[in-house]
């Protein structure tokens, strides 16, 4: 408040803000004069007192005698004169003094000329702020359009690969039974992209690390890809830190992707290793293997 002191020609002054969460205005900034006067300033609330009515009115008072105001915060105040001016939405501000009557006309249009001037620093600082939380709001939109294009880049690769080699196969040996893969790889595709969307869209969720019990995981997942093409063997009590939902599409993708590779039965191993755990086509000659 050593502004005001210096602008104004005032020593005893103080700002008060609005809380809108608590509804009451708060002090946040006393004159050093002013403190020693009146000490630690009041929070003002709702109830009755000058501050606060001026607040609300959006106004300007000039009390001469706050002895005389019946609904005065502190009946033993020094304080004998006092100009109180609304900050817009903001606030209030008081300059005071401990003699009565104690203000001219130019000491009231110095207050307005300077109150004016805190207000519009206050909406400058107020629009900055939202141009920061715009910006940061921008920056973790872009973030998770970027986790998700990476995402569904590496989930999607699977599937489509698959789909290739059966229209492929469909051309080049005539036979239309190899579509019905086609279609299967499809609708995989689909799941993958809803299941992408709503875990872009639940930023919370996607966030959350656990420790998750692989083997729960892992048999969660060999019902939902439950095929006559593949046996699951699930060898593993490990807990390992991820997210669940995406540990449950990844172990998903990894058995879809094995199957769908192997046009003959195979059977898929899932165990651990010391610092994570794999998932392996043990019965076809390729032997592949996903840490």
């Amino acid at each position: 408040m050593s502004i005001a002191e210096t602008a104004l020609d005032q020593d005893i002054n103080a700002l008060w803000l609005y809380d809108p969460d608590d509804d009451v205005l708060q002090p946040a900034a006393i004159s050093d004069r002013g403190k020693e006067v009146v000490g630690d300033p009041p929070v003002y609330t709702g109830a009755e007192s000058l501050s606060w009515k001026v607040f609300q009115q959006g106004s300007i008072e000039i009390y001469d005698d706050i002895q005389s105001e019946s609904t005065r915060v502190n009946e033993d105040t020094p304080i004998r004169s006092e100009i109180i001016l609304a900050l817009g939405d903001y606030g209030v501000m008081n300059m005071g003094s401990t003699e009565p009557a104690d203000f001219e006309t130019r000491d009231v249009s110095m207050a307005q000329i300077f109150a004016n001037t805190v207000e519009t620093a206050l909406d400058r600082a107020n629009r900055e702020q939202q141009i920061r939380e715009q910006r940061e709001e921008i920056k973790q939109q872009k973030e998770r359009l970027e986790r998700f294009a990476g995402v569904v880049s590496q989930d999607l690769r699977y599937p489509l690969e698959i789909a290739e080699r059966r229209v492929e196969r469909a051309q080049t040996k005539s036979n239309i039974s190899q579509l019905d893969g086609v279609e299967t790889a499809l609708e995989w595709m689909d799941t993958l992209v809803t299941n992408l969307t709503t875990l872009t869209q639940e930023e919370t969720q996607t966030q959350n690390i656990d420790a998750v019990a692989l083997s729960k995981i892992a048999k969660e997942c060999q019902k939902q890809t439950q095929s006559s093409k593949a046996s699951v063997d699930i060898d593993t009590n490990a807990l390992i830190r991820a997210n669940q939902t995406r540990l449950k599409q990844l172990i998903e993708n990894l058995i879809q992707c094995i199957v769908e590779q192997n046009d003959e039965r195979v059977n898929i191993h899932i165990g651990e290793t010391d610092d994570g755990f794999y998932i392996a086509d043990t019965g076809s000659e390729s032997g592949s293997k996903s840490e």
